[in-house]
């Protein structure tokens, strides 16, 4: 064996195909009657040798196999039950005595053929033969004794179930007389469901095993950046092998070190006998740099999305801008502004560019909106902002004022405030609207808030702003962020027009308990509300939003329409919470510590919704996802939920424009765009169901996925219908490690547009650009 290990297949097992060996003579089955004892107690030392009328009377006797199982399905094949085994005991011991009137011909071979749940060890003559999920190495394990891990039946009605293991034992050196097929099985645990034990030993002509030296079947996150295999042969074969349906030479390392699934598939053909032998064996090799967790790059390439690609003069045409900025402002203070490019109608304009202007910063335009700051200029002066993207003018002017006196404000307010138009506010510590109270906050208003202090929002804050006139929220000396908003009560309530927020975050440890600890903008607790129209959340230190789970209900409804958030580490965590959300945006989630471009797995999501309330749905219309580091939307987790989307665009996402993941998740994609993303569509663990409905996917990783990278538990089910799906790495894939099977039978993927037709999906129809498609995107 050399140093990379060996893998030993037996012929007809691992594709079908027959039985392993012809002319096979069975010496013990599992249906013939064994002398078996329970484990309560440990029997004799000698039990695997003693003849049978010498074993003491805690052995008892019946009919192979044994088990017990809370469906009766699974133990069809079990002729003695075992129902006092749950509960009471975790081992079982049998033995079958067989009989031979002369010795076994040593140039034939026995073969050990076991089904089982969850371990086993099995001896012949008091001589160890091979055992499975037990920690005693050749060692008889201890009567009381766990299975070291679990390991599923053929007839299991678990999502794992396993086919029955042969094992090659080597040549059949057996003398005439009496032989003792000895077998201990191991449950998982007292407490387990099930137990099953069968067993059959047989002999017959020799057949060689196919040899493969480095690689083993299914072995998920084993091999980091390389691998290196050997397919050696021998003589009287002929063989030929193929990696991923290219062929490889034999008895020649091969060194593997593509990141993706691969499969090396081996043929043997015996040269006398014609009789031909198959060996699959599928592995994945993963990224160091790509696979922070070990598990979210398994099975696939890395991805790094495109940099946005400037639109031409010619898809500008007819554009202008809506610009979301201060009339007047404090001097001394960058300005924000956000910028929308739109259509006559006063439609947003998928459009990337940079808006640019002498002595100001750039600001880029991705897929028609974009935000940043104008540098701050000295008192008495209006800013006048004149730029252009691709030949499209824009211009603004902002009055600076310096004289202005700040109002001062701490501790609670009044039951009813109003801050009125044009007021300079400077919160100096935290701030509290009580609870059934109101805060009215009037157009043009600036808010200057000290760094670290929050704003409970117990009651109502009404901010009157709009896109001429913006009120804006912003910390006291920019690098240096103020808190958050928090909502806590059944009256909290944040409602807002015309506003900008700017600079919240504080706390690097704010949100104990999420994907992301950092201070959010909108932290809910109990309860809240948060409705805002034409309105940004730019350059945040934190999170956009959290709030926290408590029994499933809907206890917190964000309602945003023409809302921006652009330069969040990640859109935030939510549980309970409803979302309605039209022409609105979520673009550039990462750290800022770590460019956008240098991968990193750390759920910097565009938004991460773990669950919604039965009863309730949560809709995206014609908004984007972007340029964020893990997933555009994570509507993943546990729980469930329904969530629509219509007319959105996602575009660069790292990883999944949209994962869907939980138990009763049920998502609909209809009309949307994904471009550039790792997955645009992903059905991952859990029990989630996703549709997919006349969208366009191009030039990703994956297209429509069943399955995703770990090796959890994959029992939901995906559509894909009328769908463009274009030069994508897989533009339809189903791959799933939790059992290394293709799910075709989860998806139903058909009358779509695709690169190729797979063959597990016949019903689709190759891209043709010279003919009329009649799919509707």
């Amino acid at each position: 064996m050399n140093a990379f290990g060996r893998t030993v297949l037996l012929a007809g097992w691992l594709l079908g195909g027959g039985s392993i060996m012809a002319a096979v003579m069975p010496l013990v089955t599992h249906d013939n009657p064994w002398a078996y004892h329970k484990g309560t107690q440990a029997p004799a030392v000698d039990w695997k040798t003693v003849p049978e009328e010498a074993l003491d009377t805690s052995w008892l006797h019946g009919r192979g196999g044994f088990g017990y199982a809370d469906s009766a399905a699974e133990t069809d094949r079990c002729l003695t039950l075992l129902p006092d085994m749950k509960g009471g005991y975790t081992t079982l011991y049998a033995r079958q005595t067989f009989r031979l009137a002369e010795a076994l011909d040593s140039t034939q071979r026995l073969v050990l053929t076991v089904d089982w749940d969850d371990g086993f060890v099995a001896w012949l003559d008091g001589r160890f033969l091979v055992g499975v999920n037990h920690a005693s190495g050749t060692n008889e394990p201890a009567f009381t004794s766990t299975a070291s891990s679990t390991h599923e039946h053929s007839l299991s009605t678990d999502d794992t179930p396993s086919a029955p293991v042969a094992y090659d034992l080597g040549p059949a050196r057996l003398g005439a007389g009496d032989h003792v097929l000895a077998l201990m099985g191991l449950n998982g645990s007292r407490s387990s469901r099930d137990f099953v034990l069968l067993a059959d030993l047989a002999v017959g002509p020799a057949e060689t095993p196919v040899l493969i030296d480095g690689v083993a079947d299914r072995q998920y996150g084993a091999h980091v950046d390389r691998v290196r295999f050997r397919v050696p042969t021998q003589r009287g074969f002929r063989y030929l092998a193929h990696l991923d349906g290219q062929r490889v030479p034999t008895d020649i390392d091969q060194v593997v070190t593509v990141v993706d699934y691969h499969e090396l598939l081996v043929t043997r053909t015996h040269l006398a006998s014609g009789e031909t032998t198959n060996a699959l064996v599928r592995f994945i090799v993963r990224s160091s740099e790509r696979s922070a967790k070990q598990s979210t790059e398994d099975g696939l390439p890395p991805w790094t999305p495109w940099p946005p690609i400037p639109s031409s003069r010619a898809e500008l045409a007819g554009a202008s801008f809506r610009l979301l900025r201060p009339r007047s402002f404090p001097a001394g203070y960058d300005i924000p502004v956000v910028v929308w490019v739109q259509d006559s109608r006063e439609r947003v304009m998928r459009v990337n560019g940079d808006l640019t202007a002498d002595a100001q910063p750039t600001l880029a335009i991705k897929r028609g909106v974009g935000s940043g700051f104008l540098h701050r200029s000295a008192s008495g002066e209006s800013l006048v902002h004149r730029a252009e993207m691709g030949g499209l003018p824009v211009s603004l002017t902002v009055a600076l004022d310096g004289g202005e006196a700040w109002t001062a404000v701490s501790g609670t307010l009044p039951r009813n405030t109003s801050w009125p138009p044009g007021a300079r506010i400077a919160v100096t510590n935290d701030l509290t609207i009580p609870a059934g109270g109101t805060l009215e906050v009037g157009a043009g208003t600036v808010v200057r808030l000290d760094p670290g202090v929050n704003l409970f929002a117990d009651g109502l804050m009404d901010v009157q702003g709009s896109v001429e006139d913006p009120v804006v929220f912003m910390p006291s000396e920019r690098g240096r962020p103020w808190g958050g908003f928090f909502l806590r009560e059944a009256t909290s309530e944040i409602r807002a027009v015309g506003t900008l927020f700017t600079g919240s975050g504080a706390d690097p440890q704010g949100t104990p308990g999420s994907h992301r600890v950092e201070q959010s903008l909108f932290h809910c607790t109990s309860h809240g509300r948060v409705t805002l129209t034409d309105s940004a959340a730019i350059a945040l230190s934190g999170q956009l939003g959290h709030s926290v789970g408590m029994d499933g209900t809907a206890r917190y409804f964000f309602t945003l329409e023409r809302f921006l958030m652009q330069g969040a580490i990640t859109g935030g965590e939510y549980e309970d919470a409803v979302f309605q959300v039209r022409d609105s945006a979520f673009i550039d989630c990462f750290e800022p510590a770590v460019p956008y471009w240098r991968f990193q797995d750390a759920d910097e999501d565009g938004l991460y919704l773990k669950n919604i309330p039965a009863g309730h749905v949560s809709g995206f219309t014609n908004t984007l996802f972007g340029w964020t580091r893990d997933d555009g939307v994570d509507s993943g987790a546990s729980g469930g939920g329904t969530l629509r989307f219509q007319n959105c665009w996602f575009e660069s996402v790292y990883h999944e424009a949209n994962s869907l993941s939980g138990q009763g998740k049920d998502v609909r994609h209809t009309g949307d765009v994904f471009l550039g993303c790792g997955q645009a569509i992903e059905c991952g663990y859990g029990a989630p169901t996703g549709r997919v409905d006349r969208c366009l996917m191009l030039s990703g990783n994956i297209g429509v996925r069943f399955g995703d990278n770990y090796d959890w538990t994959y029992a939901g089910s995906i559509s894909a219908t009328q769908c463009v799906i274009l030069n994508n790495h897989h533009d339809v894939w189903g791959m799933n490690w939790q059992d290394w099977t293709y799910r075709a039978g989860a998806m139903d993927i058909r009358s779509n547009e695709l690169s190729s037709i797979p063959a597990q999906h016949p019903a689709n129809r190759v891209w043709d650009p010279a003919t009329v498609c009649d799919t509707r995107v």
